[in-house]
């Protein structure tokens, strides 16, 4: 009787582990698993940088060029930006409406727009008139803005970083390795160096 409770507390603990395991390897890979449509750089880059964003941040609109600049200098970066639900209404508004821009490949006509000007949605009328501004198909927009997958596809931002144990933003996850919550503006320098820790990081594992 006392061998087959150890034996099944031996089983349970296994099962445990593996679970605790792959969760483990689940918060490392899911940042880093995003569309192209959703990627800024090549495809087959050999670094992948997270970077978590708050379109009501003014400072996220500050790093966004220093980062842009950095990723395009190295070459081989892949940029994957993950704009997150906000205290601020119209930032979480624009926050969806960028994902949902995704399915058309306009997320970065949007995250760019939202990077450099957060409007006012008291009204939906704005999103519809950026929306032909910019070229997008409307009633497409407003049918993947409401759509649950694309509402949890912006809260799994926020519920990745929170796994990641940051609390600040711009908040970047440069590699598996690295993670980067600037103090004060970065120069594209810092980050070049940034990606260049992070290989080392990487190639020191295998």
């Amino acid at each position: 009787m006392l061998e087959r409770l150890f034996f099944g507390f031996m089983a349970l603990t296994i099962i445990y582990l593996g679970y605790q395991l792959y969760a483990l390897r689940d918060l490392r890979v899911a940042p880093f698993d995003a569309p192209m449509e959703r990627s800024l750089g090549p495809e087959d880059a050999d670094l992948v940088v997270v970077e978590f964003v708050d379109y009501s941040c003014p400072y996220c609109r500050k790093v966004q060029p220093i980062i842009t600049e950095a990723v395009k200098a190295d070459g081989n970066v892949r940029l994957i930006p993950r704009p997150l639900m906000s205290n601020s209404r119209d930032a979480s508004i624009a926050a969806i409406l960028s994902h949902a821009a995704a399915r058309q490949d306009k997320f970065f006509v949007l995250h760019h727009y939202f990077m450099e000007n957060l409007p006012s949605f008291d009204n939906m009328e704005n999103a519809a008139d950026i929306a032909a501004e910019l070229g997008l198909d409307q009633p497409t927009l407003f049918s993947d803005f409401r759509s649950d997958d694309v509402i949890k596809e912006v809260r799994a931002n926020n519920q990745m970083m929170v796994n990641a144990g940051m609390d600040g933003i711009p908040a970047f996850m440069i590699g598996p390795d690295i993670y980067f919550i600037p103090d004060e503006e970065p120069q594209v320098e810092e980050f070049l160096r940034l990606f260049e820790e992070a290989r080392a990081k990487r190639n020191q594992g295998t």
